[in-house]
C-alpha cells in the first residue's frame, strides 16, 4: 500500500495532476477531490458563511470518507476489481478521500 493512501489523506496539496503510475485508488481521489473544488468553486459558499459573520479563515471544514465498515456489512461487490482489492487492504472504518478547510476559493487544510 502506497504512502499516500496510509496516511488516509489526499496526498497532493495543490491538486495538481496524477503521476502516471497512480493507483485507481488515488485516481478516484484525484477525481471526487477535482469535482468537490469544482463545485465549491461554483458555490456562494464565501457569501454566505460572509452573511453570517464566519469571516475568518478556515472555520468550516468539509471531509470526504468512504465508510469501509458499511462497504464490508453489506458485502458491497465494486464492478471494478482493482478498487475492490485496494479497500479491502485499508485498515480502519473508513478513508478519508479529502478534507477542505474553507478559505475562500482554496481548502488546504
Amino acid at each position: 500500500m502506497s504512502k499516500q493512501l496510509e496516511s488516509n489523506t489526499y496526498p497532493v496539496p495543490d491538486y495538481g495532476p496524477l503521476p502516471e503510475d497512480a493507483t485507481k485508488l488515488q485516481q478516484f481521489q484525484h477525481a471526487v477531490l477535482q469535482e468537490f473544488m469544482k463545485a465549491l468553486d461554483n458555490s456562494q459558499m464565501d457569501e454566505i458563511l460572509k452573511s453570517y459573520g464566519l469571516t475568518a479563515e478556515k472555520v468550516i471544514r468539509f471531509d470526504a470518507v468512504i465508510d469501509l465498515n458499511k462497504i464490508q456489512r453489506m458485502g458491497v461487490a465494486l464492478s471494478d476489481q482493482e478498487m475492490q482489492q485496494s479497500l479491502e487492504q485499508i485498515p480502519g472504518e473508513e478513508l478519508k478521500l479529502l478534507s477542505c478547510c474553507w478559505c475562500g476559493r482554496c481548502c488546504p487544510c
